[in-house]
């Protein structure tokens, strides 16, 4: 079993040479060297007769998702099923990157797991992990906030596993679920970022119950969500000049996304 966990170990490590990719919703499907049908652009641990990461009819648009499941190398259990990707030479800054899931099968001490990683000249600068251990109710959406106006990547990782838990005596649980629809949020320019950031204000900040944007004239609002800090989707204001009520949440800071016609910003709220 020990010599099992090392081979997958192995694999994983050399197997994920990473590549800029362009295929984001898992349309085009390549062989890889080893014969095995897997996305364009991306790395799986397909590996010989353990098929972890395979195309499904069943997806939210287009003609492919990709399903992903618990599988590989082991003798006893299942091991993780892996699906990466690294953008490479960002535009900077990136704001955020969406997906949908659908998860059909999850028992215990497994998960969905999807973690992003947002870099700068190789250095960390952004780490956000969801992690899923119950079935979905059919698709749901996630966006993962990766940016401000502050702080900017110029790469970025995307993992998502099946995971399943490593024990003495061999892998114990067992996940499968489909993903699609993955986007990543396009960056503006420097210019644009600088342009909003002083053309566009959100006050009072910090907040009691209701905040107001203030923008420049010839610039319109074309929607408004409200996001927490592990970047879930909370709420999509319709929009209103009045302010947008944001009394029933807890204490503690959020982001606010603005999409206007001269570009998308996120600013950061403070509920008090």
């Amino acid at each position: 079993m020990k010599i099992s966990i090392f081979i997958f170990a192995v694999l994983i490590a050399t197997t994920f040479s990473l590549r800029g990719q362009n295929n984001l919703d898992f349309e085009t499907w390549v062989t890889n060297p080893q014969g095995i049908e897997e996305p364009e652009f991306w790395e799986t641990n397909n590996v010989q007769n353990f098929i972890s990461v395979s195309k499904s009819t069943n997806s939210i648009s287009g003609n492919f998702a990709a399903l992903i499941k618990s599988n590989g190398i082991s003798f006893e259990g299942k091991a993780p099923g892996i699906l990466q990707a690294t953008w490479s030479n960002l535009s900077i800054p990136t704001r955020n990157i969406s997906f949908k899931i659908k998860i059909d099968s999850i028992s215990s001490n497994a998960t969905a797991m999807i973690i992003i990683t947002g870099f700068s000249n190789s250095n960390v600068l952004y780490n956000d992990t969801a992690i899923y251990s119950t079935t979905t109710n059919g698709w749901e959406s996630k966006t993962i906030i990766l940016s401000d106006t502050t702080r900017t990547c110029d790469s970025l990782k995307v993992s998502f596993i099946a995971n399943s838990v490593a024990t003495p005596t061999g892998y114990v649980g067992y996940a499968e679920y489909l993903v699609d629809n993955v986007l990543i949020n396009q960056p503006l320019s420097i210019i644009d970022i600088n342009f909003l950031a002083k053309t566009l204000g959100v006050y009072p900040n910090p907040s009691n119950d209701r905040f107001f944007i203030e923008t420049f004239p010839k610039m319109e609002i074309k929607s408004i969500k409200l996001f927490d800090n592990a970047g879930k989707l909370l709420r999509t204001f319709e929009i209103n000049s009045n302010g947008y009520n944001i009394s029933s949440l807890k204490v503690g800071s959020y982001f606010v996304q603005i999409s206007t016609t001269k570009g998308v910003i996120t600013k950061t709220i403070i509920k008090r």
